[in-house]
């Protein structure tokens, strides 16, 4: 009877207690697809390329009830997009920068032509009235012209930001845990290009607009198995929600979009 009794009460200490609040650290590896979008005077081409990186996580876990908890946490993902070909359009001259000679009004009767001025054939002398040139940039030329004409373009993206998560166990006791997690992300989201400075380039070709980074906010959804006391697993997909966080800008001639679609992700987390 003795042996039977301890047997009992191992077994209720076992599976009496439940998932317990704390700091947790965590991280692991994520892949999912990255999206580039070029929009040129009406038309829209878009490309894909694989994404893979790592996601780390540092928080406090709560649990009010047996099978209900929360967790609030800093995050920091990477990733790195392989590379991805546009055909770059440029003119003949093979320069992103196009520019129309400027427009010869007839001139300002009255006003004295300067030295080396010529006055249009037919118009009376005078100062002719020459507008400024009609420059347009093209976003993708450029950004080939940066990489190299014969290079894929490989972005490096880093999202940083805070989160907060809501668990719900279906099992939960001294030995494991296993439920569902889910939550929101806010975050800012950056792009890096490994290519030289655009200083130079923006000089250059006056009128672009770079924007690395962005705000970002993403909702993710998994599962969650815990082990004992401090060690679980989560796995699950993350989706950032706003699409149109543009990387390059002009102001005449079209825009380019770089953006997470989606990241499936395993992580390992031990509380303390």
């Amino acid at each position: 009877m003795r042996v039977k009794s301890l047997i009992a009460l191992s077994l209720v200490s076992i599976l009496g207690a439940a998932d317990g609040s704390g700091l947790f650290i965590g991280g692991g590896y994520q892949q999912g697809k990255a999206q580039i979008q070029m929009q040129d005077k009406g038309q829209t081409t878009k490309l894909t390329a694989p994404l893979k990186g790592f996601g780390i996580q540092i928080g406090y876990q709560l649990f009010p009830f047996k099978y209900v908890g929360v967790k609030l946490y800093g995050f920091f993902d990477y990733a790195h997009a392989k590379g991805v070909e546009f055909a770059a359009k440029k003119n003949a001259s093979g320069n992103p920068l196009v520019c129309q000679a400027p427009v010869v009004k007839p001139p300002v009767p009255g006003v004295p032509v300067p030295p080396g001025v010529v006055p249009p054939v037919g118009l009376p002398p005078g100062l002719p009235n020459v507008g400024l040139p009609n420059c347009q940039l093209n976003v993708m030329g450029i950004l080939q012209e940066l990489v190299g004409s014969n290079k894929p373009i490989a972005p490096n993206m880093l999202t940083y930001g805070a989160g907060a998560d809501i668990i719900l166990n279906v099992i939960n006791n001294k030995a494991m845990a296993l439920g569902v997690v889910g939550g929101i992300q806010f975050a800012g989201n950056s792009w890096i290009l490994a290519t030289p400075d655009f200083k130079d380039v923006a000089l250059t070709y006056a009128g672009l607009n770079k924007k690395p980074t962005g705000f970002q906010f993403l909702f993710n959804v998994g599962g969650r198995v815990r082990l004992l006391k401090h060690s679980s697993v989560e796995a699950g997909v993350k989706f950032p929600m706003i699409r149109k966080n543009p990387f390059l800008q002009t102001k005449n001639d079209g825009n380019l979009y770089i953006r997470r679609l989606y990241s499936w992700y395993i992580n390992y987390t031990f509380t303390f």
